[in-house]
């Protein structure tokens, strides 16, 4: 699938900017191709949305649609970055409509893991909401099939994975958000966890990389693909060790970049 001509020239012109807009123009396309069948592995309900949202779309709209991802991903790696290129301040078309189409009627079937748990505990108590009365069976039918995680047993399993992986030790923050500092391919680089919230976790990665005067800062694969914001909401014990690995995958992504760099390059 190529992407909506003139897309390129409103990113800038110089060899590193190129360079990573290629590369993000390529996961974007990837994604495409395999119908985000790779981000849709993320627990998380607003991907699960929109990617159903972007399966629906005919391709001329959808490849639309990539073109602001495209843009909008930029902002990740240039933080002097012009704020009226971004696709909501523009007023694309179809960004527009994801953003009114993820807003608009609500669907049981995008309900997070807290969410199904509150209103099965509900119905299953001895006053319950009577607006909540009209929930379909087969949704209280999944509600009760869900094993639930702590918090605390998300973050030992990614203390453990992060250790095991990247060297890396947890450290708290004043904020009560947690750091780890680890090592991969030789780059040093800090993920910043949030087990706190309504989100069960909320990830970001940053690290400083001089050779291609690269220093991303919030950074999520979600947020380049256009999927979503690295705020995970239905982890459970059965997929909690996947999705673990998962994250690990996509920090290896993240963290790569530069090494990509070179190969598009090239």
């Amino acid at each position: 699938m190529q992407l909506t001509p003139g897309v390129s020239q409103a990113l800038g012109t110089s060899r590193v900017t190129s360079t990573v807009e290629a590369l993000a123009r390529a996961w974007i396309e990837q994604e495409s191709r395999n119908e985000w069948a790779f981000v849709r592995r993320v627990p998380s309900t607003h991907i699960w949305k929109t990617v159903d949202y972007l399966r629906g779309l005919e391709p001329s709209r959808r490849a639309s649609l990539c073109a602001a991802f495209l843009t909008n991903a930029m902002f990740l790696f240039d933080a002097e970055r012009d704020p009226a290129l971004h696709a909501a301040k523009a007023n694309h078309p179809e960004f527009m409509a994801l953003l009114e189409a993820g807003a608009q009627a609500f669907d049981w079937q995008y309900l997070d893991v807290r969410s199904l748990r509150a209103i099965l505990g509900d119905q299953m108590g001895k006053r319950p909401t009577p607006a909540l009365a009209k929930t379909p069976p087969e949704v209280l039918e999944r509600a009760r099939a869900i094993r639930p995680t702590s918090a605390n047993e998300i973050r030992k399993a990614v203390k453990t994975a992060f250790q095991s992986k990247y060297g890396a030790r947890p450290r708290k923050t004043d904020g009560g958000d947690w750091k780890y500092e680890g090592t991969h391919h030789g780059r040093r680089f800090v993920v910043s966890i949030d087990y706190g919230g309504w989100y069960q976790l909320r990830y970001s990665v940053e690290y400083d990389d001089t050779r291609h005067a690269l220093r991303p800062r919030r950074l999520t694969y979600e947020q380049v693909v256009g999927a979503g914001h690295g705020h995970w909401d239905s982890l459970t014990a059965d997929n909690l060790e996947a999705s673990v690995g998962l994250l690990c995958e996509l920090v290896d992504r993240l963290v790569e970049i530069p090494d990509a760099l070179d190969h598009h390059a090239g």
